[in-house]
């Protein structure tokens, strides 16, 4: 069985499993996967084997959030066994779509995109000084994560939108790259202005 993931604080790895899981649906190669985690890639490869496969199935952008498919992967790989059969796996899918109280055809979709080579992902540009300063500078994302003391996956994650950067590692990257923090965050300030109806 799989170790239990805390649901109050979602997106969160804190197990080799979850940070498959995560790396995954975040867009992250197998291979750096393997580095960040320690485990083989045998071993990331056995993980994602456990999960429905059916490339035509396999819709062209997330259906769900991110965090929300996260929790349908990690409930799934924490209920299944290898030992269950087509039927045994559908319903098992069926039951966590009623317990989420989502579309079970949408559920199994998304069950599926994490076996595929690169998982589609959404990107939106939340960060995109950062992003401009990688390429003007001629920084690697690997680079930069190693500088401000963070992981790939999280930064991509952050990047894309789907968790919001920490103050605190908002500063080390304003440490590393010169970037102002209003600089940093200026997507999300706009954002925000036009939420509220401001003129920006």
């Amino acid at each position: 069985m799989i170790q239990s993931q805390d649901k109050s604080r979602p997106g969160v790895p804190n197990s080799n499993v979850s940070k498959i899981v995560y790396g995954r649906l975040t867009g992250e190669p197998v291979s750096e996967i393997s580095k960040e985690t320690g485990v083989s890639r045998q071993y990331i490869y056995n993980v994602i084997s456990r999960l429905p496969k059916d490339n035509a199935e396999i819709p062209a952008r997330p259906l769900f959030p991110v965090k929300l498919e996260y929790h349908l992967v990690m409930e799934y790989l924490q209920r299944c066994s290898r030992e269950m059969t087509e039927d045994e796996q559908q319903t098992l899918i069926e039951n966590i779509s009623r317990d989420y109280g989502l579309d079970a055809e949408s559920v199994y979709k998304t069950l599926c995109r994490l076996t595929v080579r690169h998982p589609s992902i959404e990107h939106y540009p939340y960060y995109s000084n950062i992003e401009k300063w990688e390429r003007d500078h001629m920084v690697s994302l690997q680079n930069l994560v190693e500088s401000v003391g963070t992981y790939r996956a999280k930064m991509r994650a952050i990047l894309r939108g789907w968790e919001h950067m920490p103050l605190d590692l908002a500063v080390r990257i304003r440490d590393y790259s010169g970037l102002s923090i209003t600089e940093i965050y200026s997507d999300l300030i706009e954002l925000d202005k036009e939420l509220s109806g401001e003129e920006t």
